[in-house]
């Protein structure tokens, strides 16, 4: 009994041990998108809180490629001491159902926190005569295969948000990928599409100028940004397309480590200066516990694997 009490000891020690050595060095935060979108905001408003909690800088890597898959097995592949994490989008639980991975997202990567929550937006151009969900299904059920939706490529949230609506709805409306949500809108301002669920931060210069039109938040909940836009699922019940980035470290990381930059991470978002510049942006609050995103994480794996698979979703 006394050698195990020993043996534990020194195990509960050399975990404390490890968690207090880190951070031993600078912390790399890589970001699986080009810079300048909606993650290299996210992650440049984290990183001075970070650094200044860590005592140690905090350095963005962009490793952009294969819709994130490439900084992604990066990280997986990464070693597992909390010197390493990403920031990533919806891709991570989208891409296994589409694309043939030389690692698996689910396994090779462990969560830490959501960073922030994002919103989606069903908006038109001002020519459309919808103006509610209740329009958009009935002008799609009296044209039925005709009503086009963009979205910024196949797996994007744009386009199985709309996919879900379809299946909601029980209309058929047309999916049209663009390489970008910028040509997206200019089609949609221009009346080459109909619809396209877009991102309310990218989708709010439009709306103040009247070039597009909103009609319903694609969330559960209504936006702080336009709230007295209702959702989607005011119309439709049960419909919900939740968006968010969160920070990803590679599995087996130390779990008193993981607590460690959740922590942090948590208190850098939660500064007045960084909620209000997130909110500005369009992004709600994040730094949720590492067990909530756990399970965020999960349930969109198997949302969004089922939907690809009930309407036959291929990648090109």
């Amino acid at each position: 009994m006394k050698e195990w009490i020993a043996a534990f000891a020194c195990l509960l020690c050399g975990g404390m041990a490890a968690a207090q050595d880190f951070p031993a060095k600078p912390v790399r935060l890589v970001v699986p998108f080009p810079p300048g979108g909606s993650t290299d905001i996210v992650a440049r408003a984290i990183q001075p809180g970070l650094a200044q909690r860590l005592g140690q800088p905090v350095v963005i890597e962009h490793k952009p490629g294969a819709g994130s898959s490439i900084g992604l097995e990066m990280v997986a592949r990464a070693s597992p001491d909390g010197h390493t994490i990403v920031l990533v989008s919806p891709n991570v639980v989208v891409n296994p159902h589409l694309y043939k991975l030389s690692f698996d997202p689910m396994k090779d990567l462990a969560p830490v926190t959501m960073a922030v929550q994002s919103y989606y937006i069903l908006v038109v151009s001002p020519a459309s005569t919808a103006r509610t969900v209740a329009d958009v299904v009935a002008l799609a059920k009296a044209q039925p295969g005709q009503l086009t939706y963009g979205s910024w490529g196949i797996g994007a949230h744009s386009h199985l948000a709309g996919e879900l609506l379809n299946r909601a709805a029980g209309i058929s409306t047309v999916h049209v990928p663009y390489k970008g949500t910028v040509l997206a809108q200019t089609d949609l301002m221009g009346g080459q599409i109909n619809m396209m669920f877009d991102v309310i931060s990218t989708a709010m210069p439009h709306l103040r100028s009247g070039r597009l039109r909103a009609i319903a938040v694609a969330g559960s909940q209504r936006s702080p940004q336009v709230p007295e836009v209702p959702t989607v699922g005011e119309s439709l019940p049960g419909y919900s397309v939740e968006g968010w980035l969160g920070v990803l470290a590679p599995a087996g990381t130390r779990p008193e480590v993981v607590a460690r930059l959740q922590r942090d991470i948590a208190a850098a978002l939660h500064e007045p200066a960084v909620q209000q510049r997130l909110l500005d942006s369009g992004y709600g609050k994040g730094g949720n516990a590492t067990e909530e995103f756990a399970r965020l994480l999960k349930g969109d794996f198997e949302k969004y694997g089922q939907l690809i698979r009930e309407r036959g979703i291929k990648a090109e």
